[in-house]
């Protein structure tokens, strides 16, 4: 049954690209959320198949979804910030165009977020069919999720390591924090980037529920890759590149602006982005790279250590120096 008597309005920020093959399914499951007191934005970034016209159908059947279509291709960060930006409510939820929304999705993220300006769902991945990839409990990104639910400077720390692990998809943020958002830094991703200011305020919660279908398939924009054994390849794979200057210099970006955007965020969470944005920067030195490769193997662990301590170390740092040789 469809709550339609809430006064929390939510706006549910969508953004699309040639994603006719999925999008009436998504549409769907969105449209019948069980809190039915919500706008659907709808940015289109120049889509060449149907997406414009199954939009434009789904919008003559309910007055809640409304759509743009931008007047040159410009990318899907750019195109989700233009999506937040003309959310009307003081709740934003972030959707992709292909997954599939479980019926309380809107609901458990509302009734979750309490005061914080962040709370994020869990997510089930599904193959292009809709078929189940692999248990929630069982992937890669609910462990670390469930690792640092509740430990915002853990969380944070992990983060400016490692690569992301929290689906832009399953959250929902307060609109008081779009100024805070915007720009993006260098080229990091939205939800990478919303996680990241969340932790660093300490203003995160985890919602312990399977609210998304994330679905895998050959022309994902974005997104976590589905990785279900703790295995040597996986946790290699969540490690950023470091090895291109460029990669560097985007991780520096990111601590930089951590530091001007929170100028008020506790001194712990500073220490750590400020050690970060001094081993990014240094890391191309040798002396640097010897100071820091007892810290970068501290920092980056998983909690997954399950080989031998001494095998996991030399497999940290063989991938370390080769990274940055």
């Amino acid at each position: 049954m469809i709550n339609q008597d809430s006064n929390l309005k939510i706006s549910v920020a969508m953004a699309t690209y040639n994603g006719e093959r999925y999008l009436r399914q998504q549409l769907d499951s969105v449209l019948g959320q069980t809190h039915g007191n919500f706008e659907l934005v709808v940015c289109d970034d120049c889509s060449t198949d149907s997406t414009m016209s199954i939009l434009h159908e789904y919008a003559a059947k309910d007055s809640r979804l409304r759509y743009y279509r931008n007047e040159a291709n410009i990318g899907y960060r750019k195109n989700f910030e233009r999506a937040i930006n003309l959310s009307l409510s003081d709740y934003i939820a972030l959707c992709d165009q292909d997954d599939i929304w479980l019926e309380d999705h809107l609901d458990t993220l509302l009734t979750t977020i309490g005061d914080k300006q962040l709370s994020c769902g869990k997510y089930l991945y599904i193959d292009e069919d809709g078929n189940p990839l692999v248990n929630a409990d069982g992937s890669y990104a609910d462990f670390i999720m469930k690792k640092y639910a509740d430990n915002d400077h853990e969380r944070l720390e992990y983060l400016v390591y490692n690569r992301p692990f929290l689906q832009g998809a399953s959250m929902l943020i307060r609109k008081s924090l779009v100024p805070i958002i915007f720009p993006l830094p260098g080229t990091m991703s939205h939800d990478a980037w919303i996680a990241d200011i969340c932790s660093a305020k300490c203003s995160f919660v985890f919602a312990d529920r399977v609210i998304t279908l994330h679905r895998q398939h050959s022309n994902n924009a974005t997104g976590n890759k589905c990785y279900v054994t703790p295995n040597v390849v996986t946790i290699l794979n969540e490690i950023p590149d470091r090895k291109t200057k460029s990669g560097r210099e985007s991780r520096y970006e990111q601590c930089c602006e951590l530091l001007k955007r929170l100028p008020d965020m506790d001194k712990k969470n500073r220490k750590t982005i400020v050690t970060a944005q001094k081993f990014y920067r240094r890391t191309d030195r040798l002396f640097f790279r010897l100071l820091y490769t007892p810290l970068f193997l501290v920092k980056i662990r998983d909690g997954r250590n399950r080989k031998p301590r001494w095998i996991w170390t030399l497999l940290r740092l063989a991938h370390f120096w080769v990274y940055y040789k």
